[in-house]
């Protein structure tokens, strides 16, 4: 059976001054797992499906997330590892997969 994996980048409705990023949300659903990021709407973003994961690319900008609560909601059978970085290219965030899982964004 393949699973899904759900990334959600939830949009800003408040003010610009609130900052970008903060803890990476997960939830576990009947069928697939959901990872939210929360970033401003007018953010530029991309995903790029990479071996045996997924690869959210925030270009040009330098996003503060963090991951140490993400196995807190969930199991590390569709998602196994959840890694940010912050480089030239702008904030990675990267999603090692532990199942064939078909991955979608919302």
């Amino acid at each position: 059976m393949i699973g899904v994996l759900a990334v959600g980048l939830a949009a800003l409705a408040a003010p610009a001054a609130l900052a970008e990023g903060g803890v990476i949300r997960s939830g576990e659903h009947d069928g697939f797992s959901r990872i939210v990021m929360e970033i401003e709407p007018t953010t530029e973003w991309s995903l790029e499906l990479i071996g045996d994961g997924a690869s959210i690319l925030f270009p040009r900008k330098e996003i503060a997330f963090g991951t140490d609560r993400i196995f807190d909601l969930i199991p590390r059978t569709r998602i196994q590892s959840v890694e940010t970085s912050v480089g030239p290219e702008g904030t990675t965030v990267s999603v090692g997969l532990g199942c064939d899982c078909r991955v979608s964004t919302v």
